[in-house]
């Protein structure tokens, strides 16, 4: 029962993940604004300003980089059941003889249904 608590908050994870990854853009994006605007200036509180926004912004970036990376890895809520549901019944056909036999059996069958429907 874990494990599917844990498939039903994966889109929350996901939604997490976005807004970190939308914060640290809009600090990308003001810590560049202020770097560009002060690439210039050769005052000290303009250098400090502009060597703190270059850092910030290489953070940040590197920040939304791994953040993107790791929420499109992430499956949702409906990929994640069905990954779980189809990978414990893909294993369990595997194993089973009776289940390996089904398909043949199947065809059998709607081969001798249709060949009793084509003779009415």
């Amino acid at each position: 029962m874990n494990g599917i608590y844990w498939l039903t908050r994966l889109d929350d994870v996901k939604l997490l993940f976005t807004i970190v990854i939308a914060i640290t853009l809009a600090i990308l994006v003001l810590g560049l604004i202020i770097m560009f605007c002060n690439i210039e200036q050769n005052y000290n509180s303009e250098v400090r300003a502009y060597d703190s926004s270059k850092k910030t912004a290489k953070i940040s970036g590197i920040i939304a980089f791994i953040f993107t990376l790791i929420n499109c890895l992430i499956p949702n809520t409906n990929d994640a059941y069905m990954i779980y549901g189809l990978g414990g019944t893909i294993d369990y056909i595997k194993s089973n003889e009776t289940a390996k036999q089904l398909p043949d059996k199947c065809i059998m069958a709607l081969d001798k249904y249709l060949e009793k429907v084509n003779n009415e």
